[in-house]
Protein backbone atom coordinates (compact mmCIF):
# COMPACT_ATOMS: atom_id res chain seq x y z
CA UNK A 1 0.00 0.00 0.00
CA UNK A 2 0.95 3.72 -0.84
CA UNK A 3 2.23 6.09 2.05
CA UNK A 4 1.14 9.62 1.79
CA UNK A 5 4.16 11.98 1.30
CA UNK A 6 4.12 13.39 5.08
CA UNK A 7 4.77 9.73 5.88
CA UNK A 8 7.24 9.13 3.77
CA UNK A 9 9.20 12.36 4.49
CA UNK A 10 8.62 11.04 8.39
CA UNK A 11 9.62 7.77 7.82
CA UNK A 12 12.91 8.89 5.86
CA UNK A 13 13.50 11.51 8.83
CA UNK A 14 13.21 9.06 11.51
CA UNK A 15 15.43 6.45 8.96
CA UNK A 16 18.02 9.15 9.46
CA UNK A 17 17.66 9.96 12.82
CA UNK A 18 18.34 6.27 13.53
CA UNK A 19 21.48 6.13 11.62
CA UNK A 20 22.95 8.64 12.94
CA UNK A 21 21.87 7.92 16.60
CA UNK A 22 23.58 4.15 15.95
CA UNK A 23 26.61 5.37 14.36
CA UNK A 24 27.22 7.05 17.80
CA UNK A 25 26.79 4.04 19.75
CA UNK A 26 28.86 1.85 17.20
CA UNK A 27 31.47 4.65 17.85
CA UNK A 28 31.43 4.02 21.56
CA UNK A 29 31.55 0.60 21.05
CA UNK A 30 34.73 0.55 19.00
CA UNK A 31 37.03 1.71 21.89
CA UNK A 32 35.91 -1.73 24.03
CA UNK A 33 37.29 -5.15 23.61
CA UNK A 34 34.32 -7.17 22.06
CA UNK A 35 34.11 -11.22 21.95
CA UNK A 36 33.46 -13.17 19.33
CA UNK A 37 29.73 -12.72 19.68
CA UNK A 38 29.38 -9.03 20.11
CA UNK A 39 31.74 -8.55 17.11
CA UNK A 40 29.48 -10.23 14.95
CA UNK A 41 26.36 -8.70 16.60
CA UNK A 42 28.33 -5.45 15.29
CA UNK A 43 28.67 -7.23 11.90
CA UNK A 44 24.82 -7.79 11.97
CA UNK A 45 24.13 -4.16 12.65
CA UNK A 46 26.52 -2.78 9.98
CA UNK A 47 24.45 -5.07 7.78
CA UNK A 48 21.19 -3.64 8.45
CA UNK A 49 22.69 0.16 8.20
CA UNK A 50 23.87 -0.71 4.44
CA UNK A 51 20.52 -1.74 3.65
CA UNK A 52 18.65 0.74 5.42
CA UNK A 53 21.16 3.35 3.52
CA UNK A 54 20.10 1.18 0.03
CA UNK A 55 16.50 1.53 0.41
CA UNK A 56 16.65 5.40 0.85
CA UNK A 57 18.75 5.79 -2.25
CA UNK A 58 16.40 3.56 -3.64
CA UNK A 59 13.15 5.36 -2.17
CA UNK A 60 11.86 2.66 -0.12
CA UNK A 61 11.78 4.30 3.38
CA UNK A 62 9.56 1.78 4.64
CA UNK A 63 12.17 -0.76 4.64
CA UNK A 64 15.01 1.88 5.53
CA UNK A 65 12.95 2.93 8.33
CA UNK A 66 12.57 -1.05 9.47
CA UNK A 67 16.32 -2.05 9.30
CA UNK A 68 17.77 0.84 10.43
CA UNK A 69 15.16 0.12 13.51
CA UNK A 70 16.73 -2.87 13.56
CA UNK A 71 20.34 -1.82 13.70
CA UNK A 72 19.80 1.19 16.50
CA UNK A 73 18.13 -1.99 18.72
CA UNK A 74 21.33 -4.31 18.04
CA UNK A 75 23.33 -1.85 18.88
CA UNK A 76 21.75 -0.28 21.72
CA UNK A 77 21.67 -3.69 23.58
CA UNK A 78 25.58 -3.96 22.98
CA UNK A 79 26.37 -0.66 24.79
CA UNK A 80 24.14 -2.00 28.00
CA UNK A 81 26.65 -5.12 28.09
Amino acid sequence: PDITPAEATRQRQNAERLLGSTDGQLKLLAGRGLDARQQETVGQIRNYMEGARSALKEGDVRRASTLALKAHLLSEELVKH
